[in-house]
């Protein structure tokens, strides 16, 4: 083990030299003459790897005295267990077509899944866009107070406006992990939901979004359950009213407070 320590140090202290004078493109900075392109998923399973495998192959096949205490084998099976699934995401609603489908019909659907989450704490993300403003919230039914709304660059994306508001929810969540371990993430944006769900790499905001659930305690799940959005259902209408307000807000840094949505 020493050995492999001192091989990364020295691998490690190498590349740091060679980047001082040559910027190595990464992600959708990507560019030809550095290798062969891969997959988004794939290069992150291979970049991965040896920060699973090793740990795995110390707690199961090594000799050394010191990997074999009690405290320590515990260490390195709750670092193991953060790579394990810790998320689900439910997007059963949209099997339900919007134009055939009533506002009342909607509600009854969304109640039955969310009595599925009962023992979940809840929050509601939302993002939004009015010409060239843009700004994603973040609101917690149970504790108003903690929510959140920020604004974005002008002319971002509704789709980063969408990823944004769920990386302010998990943001605020992880404070939250002293308390609860089961938390579910209501969004109106299937297209979140999905990259979310297939695990698309390729968007920087999908790596760090899964980098923030990495911080998690191993106990903590994550569910992410898609509402339509505009059919009445409470939670979404009051987070959609807190990211409009975002919209008039001149500072990006500037904290949006609760009685924005009760206007």
């Amino acid at each position: 083990m020493d050995y492999l320590s001192y091989i990364f140090i020295l691998w490690g202290t190498s590349v740091l030299l060679s980047l001082q004078s040559q910027t190595a493109p990464y992600g959708r900075y990507a560019r030809s003459g550095w290798g062969t392109f891969v997959p988004g998923k794939f290069a992150w399973i291979v970049q991965e790897l040896p920060s699973f495998a090793v740990p795995l192959l110390v707690l199961l096949y090594t000799d050394c005295p010191k990997a074999g205490l009690p405290l320590n084998q515990l260490a390195l099976f709750l670092f193991l267990l953060h790579y394990f699934q810790r998320i689900n995401v439910d997007i059963s609603l949209t099997e339900q077509k919007k134009k055939n489908t009533s506002e009342v019909a909607y509600k009854k659907e969304f109640f039955r899944i969310k009595e599925n989450f009962s023992n979940h704490y809840a929050v509601y993300t939302d993002g939004s866009k009015l010409e060239e403003k843009v700004a994603a919230a973040a609101y917690f039914p149970e504790h108003p107070d903690c929510s959140k709304a920020t604004r974005l660059r002008d002319r971002a994306s509704v789709f980063s406006a969408e990823l944004e508001g769920i990386a302010l929810a998990l943001t605020e969540i992880e404070k939250l992990t002293k308390y609860h371990k089961n938390f579910v993430i209501y969004s109106d944006s299937l297209s979140a939901l999905q990259a979310i769900q297939n695990k698309n790499f390729k968007v920087i905001d999908i790596r760090r979004l899964y980098n923030l659930i990495r911080k998690f305690p191993p106990y903590v799940h994550i569910s992410f359950v898609w509402v339509p959005a505009h059919v009445g259902i409470q939670g979404n209408d009051n987070m959609n009213k807190l990211a409009k307000a975002a919209l008039n807000r001149v500072s990006c840094s500037e904290k949006l407070i609760f009685w924005a949505i009760k206007t």
